[in-house]
């Protein structure tokens, strides 16, 4: 480290974005020794003290295997140069001399305190899993509790969701890995909903009443779902016909009306499927870099609880955490819905999830447009506000005040002819008597 040549290195030799911003924040204007062009730059040994902080957190030595009697050897992880290439995303020989500086560095700490090397070119280095079991058991203690204890502890619902929730809009660094997704009017995806029909004349009486039919339910009929409590109305859909059919579970023989709706104002959803890909391009150097894992490994499981199948006599109980889960996420944070993958046709290794979307709405009253603009005329003449809110206004003003609109004539009637049904064996000794549940 003696070449003076050597001693600065430019932001756009490192990928990194963190990186990248701290030597534009913190650099000086000099040659690069590697590309040698006259950038923003950093010296070396502060980029390596940068590195040497977080390779230190989440890496250690590999373990050794004996590969025969008296031959021990490591089998798994990288050396430093490959780990440190990766991280800062850089070319090896970059790599190469920031691990040498480290290493010379190391030596006389090593020496100094009696730690144990960590940049040792010979020896391979793996990283340390972590896990959020913090966030594990406050979820698992906030299910017991306001499933068979206490049902109102607004304080300590609202403080976990915020740990898990708060800041998710942040955790990519890419557009196309936020879970954050628009629909917007002009979208060429559209939502379906079901309805099953025990007979044909139930057929006709839904067909002749649509969009209402396809509504949901006035919160005085409204059944508890995943997402809602009873008495609060939502609208569940999907975003094909034959994810929307197996979400109402129909028998064989019966029939199903399926009709589609188009969005006409734009729509602030969070996509729980974007939790079951990998973590995001997020850098290792981010002050808040374990939260995000943290809460990214936690959305995952969540997200695979949450696209679960529940037996229609547990879901009283077994919905009433999700439920919780959705209210924060409407009035907290201000979503218009949720996306999240179907617990009917869930796929064998979840994580191909193309057609298996379904769609939750909250705000029920301002769903459909054809359904309640309508009632709204009716209900205007016994109520003088909605007279001179929804009365000789133009077609802009009642978009703004509606999500979705039916598509007139797209209804559509289907005869379950078979069901399919995968299955996985259970071992006896997973089952708990107590809980009866498989553990």
């Amino acid at each position: 480290m003696t070449n003076k040549k050597l001693n600065w290195l430019c932001y756009k030799c490192i990928g990194d974005s963190e990186i990248k911003k701290r030597i534009q924040e913190q650099g000086k204007e000099k040659k690069c020794f590697y590309c040698g062009e006259l950038r923003i730059s950093i010296e070396i040994r502060k980029l390596a003290t940068w590195i040497d902080k977080v390779y230190r957190k989440y890496y250690s030595s590999a373990p050794y295997y004996f590969v025969s009697v008296c031959q021990p050897a490591q089998v798994e992880g990288k050396n430093p140069e490959e780990i440190i290439a990766e991280m800062v995303e850089a070319d090896k020989e970059i790599a190469n001399l920031i691990v040498d500086y480290l290493s010379k560095e190391e030596e006389r700490r090593v020496i100094k305190k009696g730690e144990s090397p960590l940049y040792n070119s010979s020896n391979k280095y793996k990283r340390i899993d972590k896990s959020p079991d913090e966030l594990h058991d406050m979820w698992k203690l906030f299910k017991k509790r306001i499933q068979y204890q206490r049902r109102f502890f607004a304080n300590e619902a609202e403080k976990l969701l915020e740990s898990i929730l708060k800041g998710i809009e942040k955790f990519a660094e890419k557009d196309s890995l936020s879970p954050v997704r628009w629909l917007e009017p002009n979208d060429s995806k559209h939502i379906y909903r079901a309805r099953i029909a025990n007979t044909p004349k139930e057929v006709k009486k839904i067909i002749e009443n649509t969009p209402k039919s396809l509504a949901p339910p006035p919160p005085e009929k409204n059944r508890g779902g995943r997402m809602n409590p009873s008495g609060i109305s939502v609208f569940y859909g999907s975003f094909n016909e034959e994810t929307c059919i197996a979400e109402v579970r129909p028998i064989v023989g019966g029939l199903v009306v399926v009709g589609k709706f188009e969005v006409i104002k734009p729509l602030k959803l969070l996509d729980l499927t974007n939790f079951n890909k990998p973590l995001p391009d997020v850098s290792m150097f981010r002050n808040n870099y374990d939260q995000i894992v943290f809460q990214w490994q936690f959305l995952y499981d969540f997200h695979r609880l949450i696209s679960k199948p529940v037996q229609p006599h547990e879901e009283s109980i077994k919905y009433i955490p999700t439920q919780v889960v959705a209210e924060y996420i409407a009035n907290e944070l201000k979503y218009d819905g949720v996306i999240y993958s179907s617990a009917q046709l869930i796929s064998d290794e979840f994580n191909n999830l193309e057609g298996l979307e379904n769609i939750v709405l909250f705000d029920a009253q301002k769903i459909i447009k054809d359904v309640y603009y309508n009632e709204l005329k009716f209900y205007s003449k016994i109520n003088k506000k909605f007279l001179e809110k929804y009365i000789d206004i133009d077609e802009e003003q009642i978009n703004n005040d509606f999500s979705l609109k039916f598509i007139s004539e797209s209804e559509k009637i289907y005869e379950i002819s078979s069901v399919n049904y995968t299955h996985n064996n259970r071992n006896l000794n997973e089952f708990d008597k107590q809980t009866g549940a498989f553990v």
